[in-house]
């Protein structure tokens, strides 16, 4: 018999945690195990759900996207992608962004380690111009760094030195008094 409360919407089994719909949550549940499966029933016996019982480490949480509320959902399925999506995403942003995700991508020995970080440059590039994040990600391969800490710093250095310069000179016209019209 178990309360689901310590992992909302997972019950722990065999250290594992198997999903259950969300709308249990707090409730009381009766897990049944089998050589090949999990049984999951509420406090009535009725089936909730069932899952293939997991024997390997990994992945320690076994979740059916059914089960999770609507904002969790949100955030598996954008982790959900794969090196193709990384790939395919960072074209729209230009063709160095697009050569910078597939170094990233390269770097790690295995791809499934470079998604946090595909995820986040690309995140980035989502927030500003288009030019400033295909000028970065230039920057960078003809550097030979291919790190989202190295990509953000280009970034902000590349948007940071667009303020300054924007700021320090105007642009000659008649119309624009200047400072010392107002001393």
């Amino acid at each position: 018999l178990y309360i689901l409360s310590d992992f909302p919407f997972h019950i722990e089994y065999d250290h594992h945690y198997y999903s259950v719909p969300h709308i249990y949550y707090k409730q009381e549940v009766t897990l049944k195990a089998s050589y090949f499966d999990i049984i999951i029933c509420d406090s009535m016996n009725h089936l909730i759900c069932t899952h293939k019982r997991a024997y390997k480490p990994y992945p320690k949480y076994i979740t059916k996207e059914e089960h999770m509320p609507e904002s969790h959902r949100y955030y598996y399925l954008e982790n959900k992608m794969n090196a193709e999506s990384y790939k395919s995403w960072a074209k729209s942003y230009g063709s160095n962004v697009y050569e910078f995700i597939c170094k990233v991508i390269g770097t790690f020995r295995y791809e499934e380690q470079s998604y946090k970080s595909c995820n986040g440059i690309l995140h980035m590039c989502k927030n500003n111009p288009k030019a400033f994040s295909d000028a970065a990600a230039k920057i960078c391969l003809e550097s030979h760094i291919y790190s989202y800490t190295d990509f953000k710093k280009m970034l902000t250095k590349l948007i940071n030195e667009k303020k300054t310069n924007r700021s320090e000179t105007l642009p000659e016209h008649k119309n624009i008094r200047g400072k010392s019209h107002y001393e």
